[in-house]
This record gives C-alpha cells, sequence and structure tokens, in this order.
C-alpha cells in the first residue's frame, strides 16, 4: 500500500509538473505567435508604405516628364522662331564678314607682294633671271 502511495504521489506530481510545463510552453507559444504576428504587421505597414511612396513617386516621375516636355517643346519654338527670324541676319553678317575677310586678305597679299618684290628689286640691282635663280633657287 505504501507503494501505491508513492506510486500516486509521484504520478501526481509528475502530472503537475507536466501541467505546468505545458502550461509554460503554451506561454512560450503564444508569447512567439504574439511576437510573429507583430512582426507580420508590421511587414504589412512597411509594404503598404514602401507601394505608396512608390505610387508617389511614380507620379511624380510622370509629372516631371511631361513638364519636361513641355518646357523642350516651348523651348523648341522659342528657338525657331529665333532662328526663323535671325537667320537672313545671320547669313548677311556672314556674308559681309566674308567678303570683309577676303577683301584684307586680298590687301595684304597684294601689299606684302608688291613690298617684297620692292625688297626684292632693291637688293639686286641687276634684276636678270640667273640671279633670281641664285637668290631663290629657282
Amino acid at each position: 500500500m505504501k507503494t501505491v502511495l508513492i506510486l500516486a504521489a509521484s504520478l501526481l506530481i509528475a502530472s503537475a509538473v507536466l501541467v505546468i510545463s505545458l502550461r509554460i510552453l503554451q506561454w512560450v507559444v503564444t508569447a512567439i505567435c504574439g511576437i510573429l504576428s507583430a512582426a507580420i504587421d508590421l511587414f504589412r505597414e512597411i509594404k503598404t508604405s514602401v507601394t505608396a511612396v512608390n505610387t508617389r513617386l511614380s507620379h511624380l516621375c510622370r509629372f516631371v516628364y511631361k513638364v519636361s516636355c513641355l518646357i523642350r517643346r516651348r523651348t523648341k519654338a522659342r528657338t525657331r522662331r529665333i532662328l526663323y527670324r535671325a537667320t537672313p541676319r545671320i547669313c548677311n553678317l556672314l556674308t559681309m564678314m566674308s567678303w570683309m575677310l577676303s577683301r584684307a586678305s586680298h590687301t595684304f597679299y597684294t601689299r606684302y607682294h608688291r613690298d617684297n618684290i620692292a625688297s626684292d628689286i632693291r637688293h639686286l640691282p641687276d634684276y636678270t633671271p640667273e640671279s633670281r635663280i641664285a637668290v631663290h633657287g629657282l
């Protein structure tokens, strides 16, 4: 009888320890599930926030693209108008500059050639083909 009482007491203690262990395990599992649920909710909020920011950024990007296209179109139109008005004047100025440069280079060449011939004649008293060959190597 003493053995049965010891066995019953040990079974009672074992079952109490088992119940307490299971209750502690239940608390731990409940706490872990609560933490995981909070983490999942946090990640859902982060995903929602990232999606909202992505949407706003795409709208902003489209707006910037449309505004830049509009500005580029206006700038192109202004440039075309300016060039349409200024092209004849620019061509006229370029023609005048070209003519002035050609006249200046012609005048410079004529003066240089004339001075060069005069200096050749001054340095060579007898201007003969033989002396020209000796001086210029022609």
